[in-house]
């Protein structure tokens, strides 16, 4: 029903995110808290999900009839993106806006070697990744173990896209997890070099023919945030997708100040991000030259 990861665990107190779920009857959900706490054997637990499932009135309903509630303090937007791969590639292509497709003829200029499932180093990925945060500045919790863990695991239903120059070093790659018919982005990121070649629209364009060669018909680009990454936003709104809604994020605790701790954490965390981003955002003084 739910994958859970412990975000925290002090004294008889855990705090677990469930992403991406639970899966099932949204009835059945009100469960998942007390079953957590009796398995672990500990006093108090907080449970966070964000269900990617598409946004439906009546399963909200439902959820917050048993229990759940919308979550005050939100970690993304609740929104993505779909491409439907069950059109052929001349027909994606044509749903590409202008700047993409020439962005996507600029990248086909270079000598780029793409590859899936190519041997790669997490350390190198990890890093391209880094710098790109740095760069783009928005929040991230990707870090090279999870990098590696992915990489460990790509075959057929994990799968890496990736670019590399003449030289033989990546300049970008995207990491692509599939379940049938379904598929979802879920890493990418480019180099300064990448960036210069677009090449991670060449990466995309070989990611889509990729899937669509595995069956599959339906594509998530992985989440859309307008205002926290407006670049990667724009990136994938001009790949002519269509914007959905999801059901979005719910918690639930067995005692108030867990739900209050939570949500004051994630507050903090925010404001500190924000304030890091202070430096680049705020106008200069008048008279000195950016």
């Amino acid at each position: 029903m739910a994958l859970c990861t412990v975000k925290a665990r002090f004294w008889n107190t855990v705090i677990l995110a469930c992403i991406g779920g639970p899966s099932g009857d949204p009835a059945q959900w009100a469960n998942l808290p007390d079953a957590v706490r009796r398995h672990l054997r500990l006093k108090w637990v907080y449970l966070r999900f964000r269900c990617d499932q598409g946004s439906c009135e009546r399963a909200q309903s439902v959820i917050e009839a048993t229990g759940w509630r919308r979550v005050p303090v939100a970690s993304g937007s609740g929104l993505t993106m779909m491409i439907d791969l069950a059109r052929s590639l001349d027909e994606v292509r044509a749903g590409l806006s202008r700047t993409w497709r020439q962005h996507l003829n600029a990248a086909h200029r270079h000598e780029l070697t793409i590859e899936t499932n190519a041997a790669l180093d997490p350390r190198e990925l990890d890093r391209i990744f880094g710098e790109m945060v740095a760069v783009k500045q928005f929040a991230s919790t990707i870090d090279e173990w999870k990098i590696r863990a992915l990489l460990d695991r790509k075959g057929a239903n994990i799968l890496f896209a990736s670019a590399r120059n003449a030289r033989g070093a990546v300049l970008a790659f995207r990491c692509t997890m599939v379940l049938g018919s379904q598929a979802v982005d879920f890493i990418a990121a480019s180099s300064p070099e990448g960036r210069q070649t677009r090449a991670s629209y060449a990466v995309f364009w070989h990611q889509l023919a990729m899937l669509q060669q595995l069956g599959v018909t339906e594509f998530d680009l992985g989440g859309i945030d307008p205002e926290g990454n407006p670049g990667v936003y724009q990136f994938k709104v001009r790949t002519g997708g269509v914007r959905r809604a999801l059901m979005g994020e719910y918690e639930m605790a067995n005692a108030g100040f867990l739900l209050d701790l939570v949500n004051y954490a994630l507050q903090a965390r925010e404001l500190k991000f924000r304030l890091s981003r202070w430096p680049d955002l705020a106008p200069a003084p008048a008279g000195l030259a950016t």
